[in-house]
């Protein structure tokens, strides 16, 4: 099973059947899940099928693929029930958190006290920058 955003493939962080039915739990990145994008899921019954990641997309939100599952032994397939862990980034280059602080005054967030890196590195890097 897989999940394929875009041209690469985003592997299911979780799998597991109950039933028919098939849960998956699939990491999108923080940025895909903002913007909205289109995904493939590998199903057991009807191949790789499309799967819209509407743009706002919350962590932890669901989609369910009605009949795409397993078969059962009556011949009914169960459904594919995906669920989006949105990842955010832990390892942001300079250019990146600038983007991201610049995206956070656009929108009136501000910075919780202390959250700030406040280390010897992150000072010569600020003087460096100009902030």
């Amino acid at each position: 099973m897989g999940v394929r955003a875009e041209q690469a493939t985003i592997v299911p962080s979780s799998y597991s059947e109950h039933e028919q039915d098939v849960h998956l739990q699939a990491a999108v990145p923080m940025a895909l899940a903002a913007l909205g994008t289109s995904v493939e899921v590998r199903t057991p019954t009807k191949g790789d099928v499309q799967v819209s990641i509407s743009a706002g997309t919350q962590p932890n939100a669901k989609t369910r693929l009605r009949g795409h599952g397993s078969l059962g032994a009556t011949g009914k397939a169960g459904d594919v029930m995906v669920q989006f862990d949105v990842q955010v980034p832990t390892d942001l280059s300079l250019e990146a958190e600038r983007v991201l602080r610049r995206f956070a005054e656009l929108r009136n967030e501000t910075t919780v006290p202390g959250s700030e890196p406040s280390g010897f590195f992150s000072r010569v890097r600020d003087a460096f920058n100009g902030r």
